[in-house]
C-alpha cells in the first residue's frame, strides 16, 4: 500500500512550458513542486526567467538525475507541509525508469509524460541549446558527440547543402532533430499513468483539473477560482502569447531546406508522425514529403 502523502514525476524531454507547469502546480497551498535537476534555491524560482548565472548552475546540476528518487523526494518534504510533492522536468522518461531500476525505491510516485508537436519542440529545443552551449562546454561537447555518432548521416547533407558543423547553431538544430529518436522510444514505454500535450495543458482547464486529480490521486481539488489564476499566469507561459510563428506549419516553413529535409528524414526513420497523430492528433500534412 502507498503512503498518505502523494508524489509525482512529470517527464519530459524539455521545450514544452514545463517551467509554467511546475511553477503553477507549486502555486496550490497543498503541493509542492520543482522544476528540472536544478537544486532547490534554483528550481522553486518561479517570479522571472533563470537569470545567466542560474541557468550556467542548472546545467551543472544534471548529475542529480542519477539521485534515487527517495532521496530527490525527500528533500522537496524539507520545504514544508503539504499533500502532494513533486518535479516536472527532472527525467525524461527513459532517464526515470534507469533511476528506478539503479535505485530500490520505496515511495509510491505517479508519472504523467508530457509532449509537444515536434516542430516548435525542435524550434525551441534549438534556441535552448545554443544559450546551454554558452554555459557549459558539456553541452558542446554534446553536440559535437552527436555529429560523431551520426557523422555518416550528417556529411552527407553537409555535402549536399554545403553545412559548416564549426557552426553551432548547425549542430544544435541536428542534434534537436535528432532527438525524435528518443521521442519515438518514450512513446513506446508504457510505464506512466497517463500522456499530455503541452498544447492542451496550457489551454484547457478541464484537462489542468484532470491532472490535478491524478497525481494527487484525488486528495487536492483544483477549484475554478484556482484554475482562474493559474490560467491568468503568463509570465512563464509565454507559449499561449508569442503569436508569431507558433503554429507547426508557420514554424516549418520559416525553416530553410536543409532543415526541413533533415526534419522530414528524422521523421521518416522515427516513426514520430504516425505515433503522435494517432495518440495525439498532431497534423504533419503540411511536411514536404506528404505532399510529394
Amino acid at each position: 500500500m502507498c503512503q498518505y502523502k502523494k508524489y509525482f514525476f512529470i517527464t519530459t524531454n524539455g521545450n514544452s512550458a514545463s517551467r509554467w507547469l511546475a511553477q503553477t502546480l507549486n502555486m496550490h497551498p497543498e503541493i509542492i513542486c520543482s522544476h528540472s535537476p536544478a537544486k532547490l534555491a534554483i528550481s522553486m524560482s518561479y517570479d522571472r526567467a533563470y537569470s545567466d548565472i542560474e541557468f550556467k548552475k542548472i546545467m551543472e546540476d544534471e548529475n542529480r538525475k542519477k539521485i534515487p528518487v527517495d532521496i530527490l523526494l525527500d528533500e522537496l518534504e524539507q520545504i514544508g507541509e503539504a499533500i502532494c510533492y513533486g518535479n516536472v522536468h527532472m527525467f525524461n522518461l527513459r532517464q526515470l525508469r534507469e533511476n528506478t531500476r539503479n535505485n530500490k525505491n520505496k515511495k509510491c510516485f505517479r508519472v504523467v509524460d508530457l509532449v509537444r508537436h515536434p516542430v516548435p519542440f525542435v524550434q525551441s529545443g534549438t534556441s535552448n541549446m545554443l544559450r546551454q552551449a554558452q554555459y557549459n562546454n558539456d553541452r558542446l561537447n554534446y553536440l559535437k558527440n552527436v555529429y560523431y555518432r551520426n557523422r555518416e548521416l550528417y556529411d552527407d547533407f553537409a555535402s549536399v547543402y554545403k553545412l559548416d558543423f564549426n557552426k553551432v547553431h548547425v549542430l544544435s538544430f541536428m542534434a534537436n532533430v535528432m532527438t525524435l529518436k528518443s521521442l519515438s522510444i518514450n512513446m513506446r514505454i508504457h510505464e506512466i499513468d497517463r500522456r499530455i500535450t503541452m498544447e492542451t495543458i496550457t489551454s484547457d482547464k478541464l484537462e489542468y483539473q484532470n491532472l490535478v486529480n491524478l497525481i494527487t490521486e484525488g486528495e487536492v481539488y483544483a477549484d475554478n477560482r484556482w484554475l482562474s489564476n493559474v490560467f491568468s499566469t503568463n509570465a512563464v507561459n509565454t507559449h499561449k502569447i508569442k503569436k508569431k510563428f507558433s503554429e507547426p506549419k508557420d514554424i516549418y516553413s520559416y525553416w530553410d531546406n536543409w532543415q526541413k529535409d533533415f526534419f522530414d528524414l528524422l521523421v521518416e526513420i522515427s516513426k514520430i508522425d504516425q505515433y503522435y497523430s494517432t495518440a495525439f492528433g498532431y497534423d504533419f500534412s503540411f511536411m514536404r514529403k506528404h505532399s510529394r
